[in-house]
């Protein structure tokens, strides 16, 4: 004899809500965690949608850790989704933090966060690529048709600017170092913990563009403890890290990730 299903009694106030619009597209994009942290704080939230539920408690209730909690509320104020804000104590000691549930006419496309214009999903299509591509099926270049004529001159003008100028990494990353802006000489201290090497100027720009925001993001910090963070990451991470990520573990107290025994040499 099958069980009765008994069906939720809505009647009872021990639910919370979650706009449909979130899982039908953010939840993937940003992630389990992020999702979990976004649910956490829709359960706290009071009428107004503010809640101030210590990093510890969420870290409990959703059985991950307290720096998870953290990068996940840095992608959910990325996108808009939530606002935080911090307060004192008459002895100066801080607060819990205050999160506001933002309403989602304010959410951030997720196609539009990205600093190098390509979408944050982690999904194949989201990230450029086809359900095709995905599997390993290979998908024809739309330019396929280029006429033979044009690609054999372009590839001889390309050579022939290779030949014209002598580019050095080097030489250029001590330029970037002596800059007087602060975030240039952060993006230079990233191309030198990736052991990045140019082949031009153009290349060396792109590199800049690409991660302007993140070293933005990191001008608030001293300088050596921003090489602290890529020497551990360096060290110890096992997954392709990138600027945006020496921001997430910035607040992190290395001393007790790993012992440094030397300082990052200065470019």
């Amino acid at each position: 004899m099958e069980d009765q299903i008994i069906i939720r009694d809505l009647r009872k106030k021990q639910f919370f809500q979650v706009d449909d619009e979130y899982l039908n597209g953010y939840a993937k994009h940003l992630g389990l965690a992020a999702t979990g942290v976004y649910f956490s704080l829709c359960r706290h939230a009071d009428k107004e949608q503010k809640c101030f539920p210590a990093q510890k408690l969420i870290a409990e209730e959703l059985s991950i850790s307290e720096r998870t909690v953290r990068n996940a509320i840095k992608e959910l104020i990325k996108f808009n989704i939530i606002q935080v804000k911090r307060g004192r104590r008459q002895d100066q000691t801080w607060l819990n933090n205050l999160y506001y549930l933002r309403d989602k006419s304010q959410w951030k496309k997720p196609e539009a966060n990205n600093a190098s214009g390509e979408p944050e999903a982690n999904d194949d299509r989201a990230r450029g690529k086809t359900q095709q591509e995905a599997r390993g099926t290979h998908v024809p270049n739309k330019d396929i048709h280029e006429s033979k004529d044009t690609h054999t001159k372009d590839t001889h003008i390309a050579s022939k600017l290779a030949q014209e100028e002598q580019f050095d990494t080097n030489t250029y990353l001590k330029e970037m170092w002596n800059d007087k802006r602060k975030h240039i000489k952060i993006i230079a201290l990233f191309a030198k913990a990736k052991n990045t090497k140019w082949e031009n100027k153009e290349q060396a720009e792109v590199f800049i563009k690409r991660n302007l925001r993140s070293a933005k993001d990191l001008i608030a910090y001293d300088l050596e403890k921003i090489a602290l963070v890529m020497k551990y990451l360096i060290e110890k991470a096992n997954f392709k890290w990138t600027l945006e990520t020496v921001s997430k573990y910035i607040d992190e107290d290395l001393n007790k990730l790993i012992q440094f025994t030397s300082k990052i040499a200065v470019i």
